[in-house]
């Protein structure tokens, strides 16, 4: 559980000035990654209203059919939303995990300056390791869930046109 002070070493003091802008970058990057998801629930919500639309409409018949002879367009929009949703969240716990284990990785530095004992200093050497490569494989996760987010969200966007243009003006 990451909230044990002990374990993730929550009562030793680190200087805000050594992880300050780290926050700032994280923000800005969780701010574009909520605007992703923003505006894929949108699309995902004008394209889950198009059913809806069609059946009510007044060239109900004409409409179907070419919604019908549209569906594989409709169900690859819906699928790339779906994937820039679900991307989006994963961006945003692996970023905010990864800041975590750059904190733990001040941390633990500071405790290994501290230290005295020979052998403890190794075992805090293996901790910063450790938390090097959990914070590497973090922050490729993070980089590539947010790559495929725009992508999808693009790709989502562009085939919610299409759709569009096959249905109303086919």
């Amino acid at each position: 559980m990451r909230s044990s002070r002990e374990k993730y070493f929550g009562h030793l003091p680190i200087e805000e000035n050594s992880y300050k802008a780290d926050f700032i970058i994280l923000e800005k990057y969780q701010q574009y990654s909520s605007e992703i998801l923003r505006i894929a629930l949108l699309t995902l919500a004008i394209i889950g209203y198009l059913p809806k639309l069609i059946n009510d409409s007044k060239q109900c018949g004409l409409l179907q059919k070419s919604f019908q002879e549209s569906k594989s367009l409709f169900i690859i929009t819906v699928v790339l939303l779906i994937v820039s949703v679900c991307s989006c969240l994963a961006h945003r716990y692996f970023s905010s995990d990864n800041m975590t284990h750059h904190i733990r990785k001040l941390r633990l530095r500071n405790k290994f300056t501290q230290e005295i004992n020979i052998q403890e200093k190794e075992k805090i050497e293996k901790k910063i390791q450790s938390e090097s490569k959990s914070f590497e494989n973090d922050l490729d996760f993070s980089k590539y869930s947010l790559i495929i987010a725009t992508l999808c969200l693009v790709a989502g966007i562009s085939f919610m046109f299409i759709t569009l243009i096959k249905i109303f003006f086919a």
